[in-house]
């Protein structure tokens, strides 16, 4: 599918979503990654804990098999070695659930509530990061474990959306103080620096929500090709390197 299809696509499945105020969007979106994520991490929880009762119970047979080998004949030892493997392969499941949940790991940083970000300009590129994420999430899961370049460029480029986007919510933090101290401030000097304080935030998340638009449809381009060429995954390790030039920039602005 070529970009204008895909760009009218897209525009026609964002019309028949309600319209939503940026600062209460902001917050819809973080508890939907939020859910999503815990529904994850139950899962996974289930999984790893079925998977390490059979593991034991594995390792169990397997140390048990010789005494069967002496009181019940060589087959035994068959069954030893067969549970020896499944239990080796149990221990294998484990470590990759483990490596997969710190893969996509998620924001830990504070936002500011949706009433705190009602008519600050931190609400929409706030929006637009945690939106930008949730989809960055989503297209590394459709991928599974996959240990393609693909794969681990996706993964790479969910952890660098992270940092900005706890940049993003520090940010916001920080400008909601700001215009918060301009609506009580008298002194026009005064009120002159914060001004130019939230001028600079604003500008900062403006611009990293923008490289996370970039980096969501680079994203966008290697998972919808069945095979991803040369050039795209390019695009996506740049764009990533640049996202994590915003991320510090952002954490350095936010204190």
């Amino acid at each position: 599918m070529d970009g204008p299809s895909r760009t009218r696509r897209f525009d026609a499945a964002a019309a028949t979503v309600p319209a939503l105020p940026d600062w209460v969007g902001a917050e819809v979106e973080r508890r939907s990654l939020r859910r999503v994520q815990r529904r994850e991490v139950r899962g996974r929880r289930w999984v790893g804990r079925w998977v390490a009762v059979t593991t034991t119970g594995w390792s169990a047979l397997a140390a048990l098999s010789p005494v069967g080998a002496v009181l019940g004949g060589w087959e035994w030892l068959l069954l030893g070695a067969a549970a020896l493997a499944r239990a080796g392969l149990g221990g294998r499941e484990l470590a990759e659930l483990r490596r997969d949940d710190a893969a996509l790991r998620l924001p830990g940083a504070n936002a500011p509530s949706p009433w705190a970000l009602r008519g600050s300009a931190a609400a929409a590129p706030l929006r637009r990061g945690e939106a930008a994420l949730g989809t960055l999430v989503a297209l590394a899961r459709s991928l599974g474990g996959s240990a393609g370049p693909s794969g681990g460029l996706l993964r790479g480029a969910v952890t660098g959306a992270v940092e900005v986007v706890d940049g993003l919510r520090l940010g916001a933090v920080r400008m909601v103080a700001c215009e918060t101290a301009m609506r009580a401030m008298t002194d026009p000097q005064r009120r002159a620096g914060l001004v130019r304080t939230r001028d600079e935030l604003a500008a900062a998340m403006v611009a990293s929500a923008a490289g996370l638009d970039d980096l969501l449809v680079a994203a966008v381009d290697v998972v919808g090709g069945s095979a991803a060429p040369t050039a795209d995954l390019a695009r996506l390790h740049a764009d990533t390197d640049l996202l994590r030039e915003y991320a510090r920039a952002l954490r350095s602005l936010a204190g």
